[in-house]
């Protein structure tokens, strides 16, 4: 038999094995099953299988959780299907630390109105294509670019609104002002569909298939974005009913002091002062009819206003009757207007629908501006 053939290996390995000790031998039995246990470890973390398994709990979990919120938040919406709908393509936001699902009311609220804002963009897209270098009458022309001017006012008010809810963070709690600007510029967003449909409907008169084609096109596009601005409406009503209950428990946040003075939330206490110093508040720039201030018209004067002032711009208008219908640009902020009184400063616009004008265009005083055009041909 050759000498390193298996059978003299074994035999060598079994002497060997009887000539240790047994402290020897504890250390062998140590070693191999300390082996035997990282090889196993190593086989069941490289296992697709197993991991793929955990990953898949981990999912479920994650859905339930994310399906549990989403069902809570449009439980009291009007249109509760289309709330499913909203936020079915949801994000589910993980946190690093203890890799749980954390989804906030303000995660969910902001998601729902970034959603809003694509169907707002789907639809001014799509009224720009179909509308563009068609064959309207001046009547219709006005009606479709008073419907894509509320377009564009929504989607600018909904982006405010998200800015909004930034500024105010959800951990400092409920305070009775908390949600009260944000409502107010959705409420603003919700009934702009309105006024464009009600323009729409000054024109019922014309009866044509073309003016019932406009508006066909704007109820099917707008009803939807009123009423996913509703349902964000309704999630912050619940949101304050929870937060008004949770307040009611927290005698620290009892304590605090909140203003009761009923006053715009924009204005500091220094402009409230300066509203009530009656004669004494110098305007940046005079309007006078006759002549005698910086400007003859009211327009002229808005027009040079500041963009985007970040403090207070006067503009005085002297006692007299402006004919002319003022339209302020959302770029002008924080613009003053200060009249004479009631009785002495007059601005007496005169459009109407018969002159060709829509109802919202004859506004005697407006507050926006479109930055989107239409190309037209003419009947």
């Amino acid at each position: 038999m050759e000498p390193n053939s298996p059978t003299i290996k074994n035999s060598e390995s079994l002497q060997f094995w009887k000539n240790m000790n047994g402290a020897q031998k504890m250390v062998m039995i140590t070693m191999a099953v300390l082996t035997l246990i990282a090889v196993l470890a190593a086989a069941i973390l490289n296992n697709p299988a197993s991991s793929s398994s955990s990953s898949f709990a981990e999912e479920d979990s994650r859905n339930h959780h994310l399906n549990s919120v989403i069902k809570k938040a449009c439980a009291n919406t009007l249109y509760t299907s289309l709330c499913f709908t909203t936020l079915s393509s949801i994000p589910s936001p993980v946190s690093s630390d203890n890799n749980q699902t954390v989804l906030s009311f303000h995660y969910i609220l902001e998601f729902a109105i970034n959603q809003t804002k694509k169907h707002v963009l789907e639809t001014q897209v799509s009224s720009i294509s179909r509308f563009q270098n068609q064959s309207w009458s001046s009547q219709q022309q006005n009606a479709i670019k008073d419907c894509m001017e509320m377009l564009d006012q929504t989607q600018y008010e909904l982006e405010q609104a998200i800015e909004n809810l930034h500024q105010f963070p959800e951990s400092v709690g409920y305070l009775p002002r908390s949600y009260g600007y944000l409502k107010v510029l959705l409420s603003a967003a919700m009934t702009n569909g309105y006024s464009c449909i009600d323009g729409l409907s000054d024109l019922e008169a014309l009866d044509s298939e073309a003016q019932k084609e406009i508006k066909k096109h704007f109820q099917v596009s707008l009803n939807p974005i009123s009423q996913m601005i509703s349902n964000c409406l309704a999630m912050i009503t619940d949101m304050e009913k929870v937060r008004r209950q949770e307040t009611m428990k927290n005698p620290r946040m009892l304590l605090m002091k909140i203003p009761e003075d009923r006053l715009l939330d924009w204005m500091s206490v220094k402009e409230r002062k300066m509203m009530q110093m009656k004669g004494k508040l110098s305007p940046d720039v005079i309007v006078a009819c006759d002549g005698s201030g910086n400007y003859s018209k009211i327009g002229e004067a808005i027009a040079l206003a500041p963009n985007f002032s970040k403090i207070r711009y006067a503009i005085g208008i002297k006692a007299g009757i402006y004919e002319e219908n003022v339209i302020i640009p959302r770029e002008k902020t924080n613009l003053m207007l200060m009249g004479d009184g009631m009785n002495s400063t007059i601005i007496a616009g005169s459009r109407n629908i018969v002159d060709g004008f829509s109802t919202f265009a004859s506004a005697t005083l407006s507050m926006l501006k479109t930055f989107i055009s239409l190309n037209f041909q003419y009947c």
